[in-house]
């Protein structure tokens, strides 16, 4: 992986974690205020970044 590259990955694992704290602030307000359903959907963007992030993760620890 060349410098470049590494620097990309970096910043998409980066934004991808400022995507999460978003979602688990938007899950914490939404569970506060009942509204169950978009509970569960932010949960679901939550769960797909956490899962890229990790696979991103892998790929900057090699």
């Amino acid at each position: 992986m060349d410098k470049l590259e590494r620097e990309n990955k970096e910043r998409w694992a980066r934004n991808r974690f400022e995507f999460m704290v978003r979602d688990a602030e938007r899950i914490k307000r939404y569970l506060e205020c009942g509204e169950v359903k978009k509970a569960e959907q932010s949960s679901r963007f939550f769960k797909r970044n956490l899962l890229e992030l990790n696979k991103l993760e892998k790929e900057l620890n090699k």
